[in-house]
């Protein structure tokens, strides 16, 4: 697992510089999407570990106004923990981003323990993070790759919606 951690985060040092963009503080309780800044994207990510201990993780990349702009679903190695999931799951975010060649975003997660070991991403609450989080629980149901370009599968616009009103 320390190969995939410390190659996620060789990876997410090549883009932490636009975090700098981000508001720094969303002091509120309430759970919201967190907006990024205009002309600045985000990278939503989760992982998700079923009942017989494989991983899978899911993510998306949308505009300040949650437009879609891509997602997917992949699986990890065997044996991750739920970190090591959630870790793999930014990585195939980071190689989709790199693959789209979009540089101006931000990362954010729900898993504090994941923002604690890469200091450079902003927190999202699960409630805000459903589209992620809805990713990483197909991946699970459906066993797969999944790869997302300009259209979100219909089953997700509810989720993106939703994190619209939250915005």
């Amino acid at each position: 697992m320390n190969v995939i951690v410390e190659s996620t985060l060789e990876m997410h040092a090549l883009f932490k510089a636009n975090v700098e963009r981000l508001q720094k503080s969303v002091a509120s309780l309430a759970v919201q999407w967190i907006k990024p800044l205009l002309q600045t994207l985000i990278l939503n990510y989760d992982g998700a570990i079923s009942k017989d201990g494989s991983g899978r993780g899911g993510g998306c990349c949308c505009d300040y106004v949650v437009n879609f702009l891509c997602g997917f679903t992949a699986s990890g190695p065997p044996g991750l923990d739920v970190l090591g999931t959630k870790l793999e799951a930014l990585r195939e975010g980071l190689l989709m981003m790199g693959f789209k060649s979009l540089t101006c975003f931000v990362v954010a997660s729900e898993s504090k323990e994941a923002m604690s070991r890469l200091k450079d991403v902003v927190h999202q609450p699960r409630l805000g993070n459903r589209v992620a989080h809805a990713l990483a629980q197909f991946g699970l149901k459906e066993s797969t790759r999944f790869f997302w370009e300009d259209v979100a599968p219909p089953w997700l616009v509810a989720r993106l919606r939703h994190d619209l009103e939250l915005a």
